[in-house]
């Protein structure tokens, strides 16, 4: 959860099982590929009315949520909706048909009213065939 400087309280879509986010811990349903027609982000006042909501289409799992200064939210997405095989389906079986449009593990940052203001990171991550990301050690050598 974060909360802005008028006092709002930011957080990701609670369903009626308790918590989870748009529905089943995601908002990306992987048996029919369809992401989900709802809000992950909610607003709500000390109250606890809800002020306003946005973010759909934009991310798989909303976490990390944090207001700054500027009354920005800056979110994580932990999740993608990039094909993955069936469960216990064999190594040659096929893969689903990849999405009109990838999303995930990313960070975004949304204006105080909604508004998507930038992105970091590639959509869906490092996907699979994709060169890999190639890191600096930062170790002393001898």
């Amino acid at each position: 959860m974060g909360i802005d400087q008028r006092g709002g309280h930011w957080q990701g879509r609670p369903d009626d099982l308790g918590g989870e986010r748009c529905s089943a811990n995601g908002c990306f349903d992987r048996a029919t590929g369809k992401m989900s027609d709802l809000d992950p982000l909610l607003k709500f006042d000390n109250s606890g009315k809800l002020l306003g909501a946005f973010g759909r289409g934009t991310m798989v799992f909303p976490h990390g949520i944090h207001v700054d200064a500027d009354g920005n939210i800056w979110v994580t997405d932990g999740g993608d909706n990039l094909p993955r095989r069936a469960p216990n389906a064999p190594a040659n079986a096929p893969m689903p048909p990849k999405p009109e449009k990838v999303v995930g593990h990313q960070v975004h940052k949304f204006s105080p009213d909604g508004k998507l203001l930038m992105s970091l990171g590639k959509p869906g991550g490092s996907q699979p065939g994709s060169r890999p990301i190639r890191r600096r050690s930062t170790s002393p050598t001898t």
